[in-house]
């Protein structure tokens, strides 16, 4: 089983890279002596490789988080830019976008799963579902592009996106708030216990 820390390491090298201790310390928001440990246990499981330039994954790290990524129905995720003024956070966040597979039907209701991200230390959270011609928000018939026109012109771009798709984009302080949110948001509309959706053999 993969903790809440592993998950966000591993996530974080697959996105940016080989990346060292300091760096990981800075965007994560974690202790330099939880980031070590956690490298060193995910090292030991053959997950990461460690450098003097930093850890990175191996294959068999890349291929367990494509498998997380594909059972949890993340078609793709990355750091989106200029949404703060939309959520009316007026504070310095990073903020991060998922693009979730239409096929995930939550079960709980969606101020039920935004407000858990929120609980978790999230500073906004924006859940939107595609549609034939452009996004309403998730739980609604308000259409996005009432709001923000460019913003839906920059979704539209979004990789294999389909109608009924789920778009979340949530904000945080640092990148493991809003990993550790996104997650906690994922097991609230699933009604599942948070340590189960990392459960994996390896």
């Amino acid at each position: 089983m993969l903790s809440i820390d592993e998950f966000t390491i591993l996530l974080t090298l697959y996105e940016r890279g080989k990346a060292g201790r300091y760096f990981l310390k800075k965007i994560l928001g974690l202790g330099e002596g939880v980031i070590r440990k956690v490298i060193n246990e995910l090292r030991g499981r053959n997950l990461v490789n460690v450098s003097r330039g930093g850890a990175e994954l191996t294959q068999n790290g890349l291929n367990l988080i494509h498998e997380i990524l594909n059972t949890l129905g993340i078609k793709n995720f990355c750091r989106i830019e200029n949404v703060e003024k939309l959520l009316n956070i007026n504070t310095e966040v990073i903020c991060y976008l998922y693009h979730l597979d239409k096929r995930l039907n939550f079960i709980k209701s969606i101020v039920d799963i935004r407000d858990e991200g929120i609980r978790q230390g999230l500073l906004g959270v924006l859940i939107l579902e595609k549609l034939n011609v452009g996004f309403k928000l998730s739980g609604t018939e308000i259409m996005l592009e009432n709001y923000s026109k460019e913003l839906c012109k920059r979704l539209e771009g979004l990789k294999d996106l389909e109608s009924g798709d789920k778009v979340v984009i949530v904000c945080g302080l640092n990148m493991f708030s809003i990993i550790k949110g996104f997650m906690y948001m994922l097991c609230k509309g699933f009604n599942i216990k948070c340590e189960n959706i990392l459960k994996v053999e390896k």
